[in-house]
């Protein structure tokens, strides 16, 4: 049997919408005792850590991997060792005093542990705003945005990429810092060919320094002015996601379900 094991929250629609199209053995099955989880073979992570079964035989983004994307500290520190290009941080109260004090263009951000999307955050402009910040679990530079994308990786290849943009929609957006769909914000695809080399490489390396097979990497180019860049241009890793929300009927959802079939097909 071939399982896929979603994340419940926002990204559960789309992974009840892969379920459903790989014609996989549903969470509910399992809960509902209707299914042997040792039955499982092959199974598919999206974004969930849930243990079904001891162990599988097969699986995609293994439980280990995920759990690196989803702490977003430690996620930070695991690429930043691996060379991937991340903004500034620290987890330490008083080196980010000092580092805000230092930045002549820009602003902290003070971020949550496990947070998903604009959620936890806090804009830091001054020694006195860190200091005041309880809920953070780490800083990081606030990189002034020139360009941001979402880039799809799966078994090291780039299967899409989405630009981020307020083009059209400038009139609804409701926030600025918090660059989502909710505060009207929209992703635009992108021709790969027409993407830049490094853009796809930073992907790529991002998703296999977490250890994952597949994800979604957030990628911003600064405008030049950030503290660490010395005036130049500079790509940026925010995140990666390994359970994304993706609409339905879009082509990204499309190069996902085709990949996964074919991986379950392989014997």
């Amino acid at each position: 049997m071939n399982f896929v094991s979603y994340k419940r929250g926002k990204t559960g629609k789309t992974g009840r919408l892969i379920t459903k199209e790989l014609h996989c053995v549903s969470q509910r099955s399992i809960e509902r005792d209707l299914i042997n989880p040792r039955a499982i073979t092959k199974v598919i992570r999206w974004g969930s850590t849930t243990l079904w079964a001891p162990c599988f035989e097969d699986e995609l983004n293994c439980v280990a991997a995920i759990e690196n994307a989803s702490n977003k500290l430690k996620a930070l520190n695991i690429m930043k060792e691996a060379g991937v290009s991340v903004p500034w941080f620290t987890n330490n109260k008083e080196k980010a005093k000092d580092k805000v004090s230092s930045i002549n263009y820009g602003n902290m951000v003070g971020r949550t542990t496990y947070h998903q999307g604009g959620s936890n955050f806090e804009i830091c402009v001054d020694k006195t705003d860190v200091s005041s910040d309880y809920q953070s679990s780490h800083w990081l530079e606030l990189i002034p945005i020139h360009k941001e994308w979402r880039v799809h990786v799966f078994q090291g290849e780039v299967i899409g990429v989405s630009r981020k943009t307020d083009e059209d929609v400038g009139y609804r957006i409701t926030n600025r810092y918090t660059r989502n769909h909710a505060n009207g914000w929209r992703f635009i695809r992108c021709d790969l060919d027409r993407v830049q080399p490094r853009l796809k490489e930073l992907g790529i390396e991002a998703v296999k320094s977490l250890g994952l097979d597949f994800g979604a990497v957030d990628i911003i180019l600064s405008d030049g002015t950030e503290s660490t860049s010395e005036g130049d241009r500079k790509y940026y890793v925010l995140e990666v996601n390994s359970a994304p929300s993706v609409e339905k009927g879009s082509t990204i959802l499309y190069e996902y379900i085709r990949r996964f079939k074919e991986w379950l097909r392989k014997s």
